[in-house]
């Protein structure tokens, strides 16, 4: 099985946030605000690179607000 690392868990989710984002029209700091977190984070996460980890309570919110689930999230393009 192949090993998965943190840094490119967090260039998926990024990537898919981005996308989830922009199917929603929304924009950075309308999702921050949906979900109740700060925008500096939203960026963060976007570019893969967030500066702490974040719950899964964070993740699922993001998930609801982007109406996707949180699989689809950590899902990487085939």
């Amino acid at each position: 099985m192949k090993k998965i690392t943190m840094p490119k868990i967090y260039t998926v989710l990024g990537s898919n946030i981005v996308k989830y984002r922009n199917l929603k029209n929304l924009s950075d700091i309308q999702l921050a605000d949906a979900v109740g977190i700060s925008h500096d984070l939203i960026k963060q996460l976007e570019s893969g690179n967030p500066k702490k980890s974040i719950s899964i309570e964070t993740l699922s919110k993001i998930a609801q607000v982007l109406n996707v689930s949180v699989i689809h999230l950590l899902e990487q393009d085939h």
